[in-house]
């Protein structure tokens, strides 16, 4: 049984376009020739959308953790012709957590953000297909291990413990060191050198380091929130990430209205650190309270809500 829901797992993560769902892609996205070793996405860079794979194939590569980064990429998996990239990142237009290179030449759909969007809003059989994905596969980054971020602290430490929290919540992937047991591994008494003892430290991507960081200093770093535009004005702004701060930007954003969800912690609100909700209407057995926020989250994503983390409404102006 456990095997059986493992590989129905990769099949909803890795699905295989049918014939007549890439054509329906071909009218909406962009096709591009590709070279063996070229790199379509890099870790950390801005989201382009999603590349279908038509001829040859492609790679998607983990980071090497911060700790060890002389070990290189790791392969997290293999795309052929049928499959496609990308994961919530790609719908929440922050970096990318994995490096996507190209192994054997051929060519590729791309399909742009915009227009990925539309899709997933208006294509209800491709729309399943890329939400279970999208989702899942953040989850297997997760449960990898694999992340070019580490967070260095003490389990005695109240900061190392709102740090851990911090990114847990806000579904980042995160190498955790406790230095007071794992001070022997391998890059980390180079990192300990760099900082203080008695303080957390995290190390981002390209290897800056925070010492004892604020939640806003760690998503600047990590890039957590999409870049706003200064001049963009929105329809409705929504103080509060909890169930229903995101209720309500699903029902705003499902009709057609540009919402903007501001939140100093982590979506889901206290009701996020629940282990069990049992009286959530449309959950009768019980969800979780991470699970339940992690839904909203991508269905308010879905249409085009954007979240900012770690970001404090100080005053409103009606």
């Amino acid at each position: 049984m456990t095997n059986d829901l493992l590989e129905q797992r990769r099949a909803q993560s890795f699905p295989k376009l049918t014939a007549a769902q890439l054509a329906r892609l071909e009218r909406q996205g962009t096709r591009m020739q590709t070279r063996a070793g070229e790199i379509l996405v890099d870790l950390g860079a801005p989201p382009r959308g999603v590349f279908v794979v038509a001829a040859g194939s492609v790679e998607a590569l983990a980071p090497p953790s911060a700790a060890q980064a002389a070990s290189g990429y790791e392969l997290l998996y293999l795309l052929s012709p049928g499959d496609f990239t990308g994961e919530m990142s790609t719908l929440r237009g922050t970096p990318a957590l994995v490096r996507v290179r190209v192994r054997e030449a051929g060519s590729v759909l791309l399909i742009d953000a915009e227009q990925l969007r539309r899709i997933v809003q208006n294509d209800a059989e491709l729309s399943e297909l890329f939400m279970r994905a999208f989702i899942l596969r953040r989850m297997s980054v997760i449960e990898s291990g694999h992340s070019e971020v580490l967070l260095l602290g003490s389990d005695h430490s109240a900061d190392t413990l709102r740090l851990r929290e911090f990114l847990t919540r806000n579904a980042r992937p995160y190498v955790n060191i406790d230095i007071e047991h794992d001070a022997e591994r391998p890059g980390v008494a180079r990192a300990l050198s760099r900082a203080q003892r008695g303080r957390s430290v995290v190390i981002c991507r390209g290897g800056e380091l925070l010492k004892n960081p604020s939640n806003g200093d760690v998503a600047e770093c990590l890039g957590l929130n999409a870049p706003p535009a200064d001049d963009r004005v929105h329809d409705l702004l929504i103080i509060g990430a909890g169930p229903a701060g995101l209720a309500a930007a699903v029902y705003a954003s499902s009709e057609g209205l540009d919402v903007r969800i501001v939140e100093t912690f982590a979506p889901g609100g206290q009701a996020g650190t629940s282990s069990r909700i049992e009286n959530y209407l449309g959950f009768p057995t019980g969800i979780s309270g991470a699970a339940l926020a992690g839904r909203a989250l991508s269905q308010a994503l879905k249409f085009g809500a954007q979240l900012s983390v770690a970001w404090h409404a100080v005053a409103l102006h009606c």
